[in-house]
């Protein structure tokens, strides 16, 4: 018998896609990234602003985490602890 594995919710299929596209589009195409802590720390800091402050015109001009909250859903937060302010010229 095989171990007992947690399992999470992930991505997959067009929603997987869309969010890989956007987030190439937006961060991985713009940025020349010297390792890989900071990309990932640039990946954290761009998803934070697209949950958290990026307006929808889909949902009332508000953003997801106001979405969520007017239908009366948690949604896990996303915490910007620091700020990597990137010279990309």
């Amino acid at each position: 018998m095989w171990p007992h594995r947690k399992t999470t919710a992930t991505l997959t299929g067009l929603p997987a896609q869309s969010y890989h596209y956007i987030v190439k589009k937006a961060v991985c195409n713009v940025y020349e990234f010297f390792d890989l802590k900071e990309a990932m720390e640039i990946i954290r800091q761009f998803v934070y602003f697209y949950n958290s402050e990026r307006l929808y015109l889909g949902i009332g001009y508000l953003n997801p985490n106001q979405y969520f909250f007017k239908l009366g859903l948690k949604m896990t937060p996303h915490y910007q602890e620091t700020a990597v302010i990137v010279d990309i010229s």
